[in-house]
């Protein structure tokens, strides 16, 4: 098997953990490519090493043993250490821990999401957005819908957008009222998808009028949705 690289350096794969431990101490980019290695195993042993290095000095080392806690296959064993990790005084490190509350679906987390999603810190709020992506409840609903309208962030309003986008509610036409006079042609599109999975002959008149878009996508997408609104009448 083709061994795995890191920015040109071979990963240790099949190197023991004594070793791996001894790399964690050494000089870069030997503990980053050892994280890498434990992060891949199930070993309770290889996860002990990595929860070590959640309390180093070195902030690098705490995000890159969060980081790893993530990617394990056995994170979840873990979990206190990211839970802990939400109030690092170092932000990267609180942004992995974010990523790896994702990453792990961990639910007794969810609650500091919400409070992260609100957070004057803009990176907070986007990997929030993240990992609500990977444990997503109807239940974010509104607090994601108010980011994609609201936030000062446009990196952060655009991955909201498309968080709602793949996970849109029952009262979908809320989302209809957000878009249907985006500047951003993808979302007048993606009022077009809306409607041809759940409009009715009442939302014709809104095709009609994105038939004839300025974007050339959002004129096709508005077309097959009219066909598909004709095709669920009959």
């Amino acid at each position: 098997m083709q061994s795995r690289t890191w920015n040109g350096h071979e990963i240790p794969d099949e190197a023991a953990v004594d070793e791996l431990a001894r790399m964690l101490d050494g000089d870069p980019p030997a503990p980053w490519l050892a994280f890498i290695a434990l992060a891949s195993r199930s070993d309770p042993a290889a996860l002990r090493l990595i929860v070590e290095q959640c309390g180093n000095v070195d902030p690098h080392k705490r995000r890159a043993a969060i980081e790893a806690i993530g990617a394990s296959p056995i994170g979840t064993e873990a979990i206190e250490c990211v839970r802990r990790a939400l109030g690092d005084p170092a932000p990267s490190v609180v942004d992995a821990a974010i990523e790896a509350v994702g990453r792990l679906r961990d639910e007794a987390s969810r609650a500091r999401l919400a409070e992260f999603l609100r957070d004057r810190n803009p990176y907070y709020r986007g990997y929030a957005l993240l990992a609500l992506g990977e444990m997503w409840s109807d239940a974010d609903f509104d607090a994601v819908f108010d980011i994609a309208q609201r936030d000062r962030d446009e990196r952060n309003r655009k991955n909201a957008a498309f968080l709602l986008r793949d996970h849109p509610p029952m009262d979908w036409r809320r989302l209809v009222e957000l878009w249907r006079d985006s500047e951003l042609p993808r979302e007048r599109g993606w009022v077009c998808d809306l409607i041809a999975e759940r409009g009715e002959a009442a939302d014709r008149a809104l095709l009609e009028r994105l038939r004839r878009d300025p974007d050339g996508h959002v004129r096709q997408r508005a077309e097959e949705a009219l066909i598909a609104l004709e095709t669920r009448r009959k």
